[in-house]
C-alpha cells in the first residue's frame, strides 16, 4: 500500500498510515477525526478509507485518502503493512473487521461505544478513545503486548472452528 501512497497520490513521506474499513456512511462517522486531520498531515500520518461512499457527503482533505473498495486479499495486505485499524463508528455490531485485525496482528484504534468495549479491553488488547485528541494520544503508544494480546485474544474466544460448532449447535 505505501507502493500506492507514494505512487497514486504522489505522497513524498509516511510516518504512519491506518486504515479505516468498511462502506462510509453516517453510522461509520468518518469525519469524526476531521478536527485532527491537520494535525496528522503535517506528522505526515495518513488515515485511508477502504470501502464504498453508500451514503453522505464527504470531502477527504489532505492526508486522508479514499481508495474505495478492495478485494479481501488486498485488504489483509493493507492491515498487515498499517500501523493500525481505526474505528469510529457510533455503534456497532460484532465487528469483523476489528477481529481480522487483530487476528492479523494489526493493533486496533476504536471510539468507545458499547459493541467495540465488549471486543475491547482498553490498552490490552487494543485501544478505546472517546475523543479525535485522545486518538491522537493513543498512536504514539507501544503496541507490542497490545498484538499479542489482541492475537491470542480472537485465537480463544472468536475460533472460527468453534464458532461453527457453537452456531451447528443453535441450529
Amino acid at each position: 500500500i505505501k507502493n500506492l501512497l507514494k505512487n497514486k497520490f504522489k505522497i513524498k513521506k509516511i510516518n504512519k498510515f491506518f486504515i479505516c474499513l468498511g462502506n462510509i456512511r453516517p453510522v461509520k462517522d468518518p469525519m469524526y477525526l476531521k478536527q485532527i486531520f491537520d494535525i496528522l498531515y503535517k506528522k505526515s500520518i495518513y488515515l485511508i478509507f477502504i470501502g464504498n461512499i453508500l451514503s453522505g457527503d464527504y470531502s477527504f482533505t489532505k492526508g486522508i485518502i479514499h481508495i474505495g473498495p478492495l478485494e479481501h486479499k488486498y485488504i489483509l495486505s493493507c492491515l498487515e503493512q498499517s500501523n493500525g485499524l481505526i474505528n469510529t463508528s457510533i455503534s456497532e455490531g460484532m465487528s469483523i473487521s476489528i477481529l481480522e485485525s487483530m487476528i492479523h496482528k494489526c493493533p486496533v484504534y476504536c471510539r468507545n461505544n458499547e459493541s467495540n468495549s465488549d471486543i475491547i479491553k482498553n490498552n490490552f488488547n487494543g485501544f478505546l478513545f472517546n475523543s479525535p485528541n485522545e486518538f491522537l494520544d493513543l498512536i504514539e503508544l507501544d503496541t507490542s503486548n497490545i498484538i499479542e494480546n489482541a492475537y491470542k485474544y480472537v485465537i480463544k474466544y472468536h475460533n472460527s472452528l468453534d464458532e461453527k460448532k457453537r452456531y451447528s449447535s443453535l441450529l
